[in-house]
């Protein structure tokens, strides 16, 4: 995936196939929400220039955090700058299984990373919630 969007045309519409079918398949593991983050970094990194990347990026935090269990001590996730972007554009798609896919992967407990140390970023979105329509019962 991260070599396919280092290397493909700006129009990645063809990394959405796998990527829906690999969200579709339910499969749940500590190692694909790894990658799934790490996905979401090279998304936001290369977001300008992606066409779909917003798509690309709300299924990359499907895939990796909608099933999560929030409890999950083997996850170990890497947060870098671009991560930062993500508030942006989850808050801003108004999906709130989107938004709750976010804030389980920046809050999730793990004895190898802490949580997202730009966390209060979420809060100026938090307290717009109840414009979502329909509200999600995660939230």
């Amino acid at each position: 995936m991260i070599q396919a969007i280092h290397t493909s045309h700006p129009n990645c519409n063809h990394l959405k196939i796998p990527l829906s079918h690999l969200q579709k398949s339910k499969i749940q593991t500590s190692q694909l929400s790894e990658m799934a983050y790490e996905w979401c970094s090279v998304i936001c990194k290369n977001y300008s220039t992606l066409n779909g990347a917003e798509a690309l990026l709300l299924l990359s935090l499907r895939i990796g955090f909608h099933d999560i269990n929030p409890k999950e001590k083997q996850i170990k996730l890497i947060h870098t700058e671009h991560h930062q972007k993500l508030a942006n554009i989850a808050f801003g798609s108004g999906d709130g299984e989107a938004i709750i896919d976010l804030l389980s992967a920046w809050t999730s407990e793990s004895s190898s990373h802490t949580l997202y140390p730009q966390l209060k970023i979420c809060a100026k979105y938090l307290t717009d919630l109840h414009y979502l329509y329909p509200f999600s019962s995660r939230l």
